[in-house]
């Protein structure tokens, strides 16, 4: 696949001799834990990717050189995100690395191939749209009614029940519990206890994206309405170490997708959208970044960060208003401002004798004496 211009802009590297453990080589236990050392899902993300390198290049990948790589990272298509270039870069550099080879993809002229590529498309990388209560108000008006399949046959209103029902459980849950499709795919109904005032728990022991050996058990809260919408998927036949919606990863995604669609929803919607709901809605209700972290499993705060971008700036945005307005009262001018929102208390402390600051989850009241004086701000 390379060219002579190719090859000037971004030299080959040169194969070292193996130095990792070949399969031939390997007992059969030794196999299944190397195939074990990595989550079923990122198994299948591995073999997506190497599979549409070869197939973009009509060789196997261990033969590819950096001009191979920088060009399919460039060239498959302008509506990749850097993430999916980012992911690539990093299968192909494990496929070389567990044979033993230096990676093509860790040569200067490809990472600066994706640098190249990522300012070509400044800005934050698009979120999935939020599933909010709003949201799922509007795909459960609309679930249970019937649709129209791929071949045009309209559903009978039991098979619009039973399908629309497992939508409305698998939005709940996925947002309250703010799970992955993976974990999602994992959960059983022996997951799931049912607390006396009618609300739940969900009990999430299954290895994670961010703990694939399943060390780290995690109780996540349930509405009383998710429970009320578990119970109606509850049958007779279910038992308790049955798969609790019994569909695969992509088919959560796109049962959430039409689901969203069928409520006329034209947003972009997937398997991520209850987990981006849920954190948006913490980050609405003033949950620190620790709380999010928590909450959502992420190994740092920097995704978390992300999430409550939004929210935080106009918080921001709603205190830097409110101090410059209780400047004025205090002074009577608006060209005295206090440095921090929280130092205009200090500032109008010696002209009123007693003040208070409260933003619950966003109106400032400012009271003082003689006189009182309330100012109110929408920063919710």
């Amino acid at each position: 696949m390379n060219t002579d211009a190719d090859s000037d802009l971004v030299p080959d590297v040169s194969p070292e001799e193996p130095q990792a453990l070949v399969q031939q080589d390997v007992s059969a236990a030794t196999r299944e834990a190397l195939l074990s050392a990595r989550a079923p899902e990122t198994r299948r993300i591995y073999a997506m990717h190497v599979g549409a390198f070869e197939a973009w290049t009509g060789e196997e990948v261990l033969g590819a050189t950096s001009v191979d790589v920088a060009n399919y990272l460039a060239g498959p298509g302008a509506e990749r995100s850097h993430s999916w270039r980012l992911q690539a870069s990093a299968v192909i550099t494990g496929a070389f690395e567990e044979a033993g080879l230096a990676s093509p993809a860790g040569h200067a002229g490809v990472r600066r191939t994706l640098k190249g590529l990522r300012r070509q498309k400044p800005g934050a990388p698009r979120q999935a749209a939020s599933l909010t209560e709003a949201v799922i108000a509007e795909i459960e008006a609309t679930a249970t009614k019937p649709r129209r399949g791929r071949g045009g046959r309209l559903e009978s209103e039991a098979q619009a029940g039973s399908r629309g029902e497992l939508d409305i459980a698998l939005i709940r849950v996925m947002r309250d519990a703010l799970l992955r499709r993976s974990e999602a795919e994992a959960l059983t109904w022996q997951d799931v206890s049912v607390e006396p005032d009618g609300s739940g728990r969900l009990h999430l022991g299954m290895p994670t994206k961010t703990d694939q050996e399943g060390h780290k058990p995690h109780t996540a809260y349930l509405t009383r309405a998710t429970v009320a919408a578990l119970t109606r998927l509850w049958t007779p036949y279910h038992t308790p170490d049955m798969r609790l919606f019994g569909l695969c990863a992509r088919q959560i995604s796109q049962r959430i997708r039409a689901a969203a669609r069928a409520g006329g929803l034209m947003d972009k919607y997937s398997g991520h959208s209850g987990r981006t709901g849920a954190a948006h809605s913490l980050a609405e209700r003033s949950a620190s970044l620790v709380e999010l972290q928590q909450a959502g499993r992420w190994k740092s705060p920097s995704m978390p960060a992300t999430y409550a971008r939004p929210q935080r700036k106009g918080r921001e945005e709603c205190r830097g208003q409110a101090a410059g307005d209780l400047a004025r009262i205090c002074f009577g001018s608006p060209q005295q401002k206090c440095r921090r929102a929280d130092s205009a208390v200090g500032c109008a402390w010696n002209r009123m004798r007693a003040v208070s600051w409260s933003c619950p989850p966003g109106q400032l009241h400012v009271s003082g004496r003689p006189g009182v004086q309330t100012v109110s701000y929408g920063c919710a």
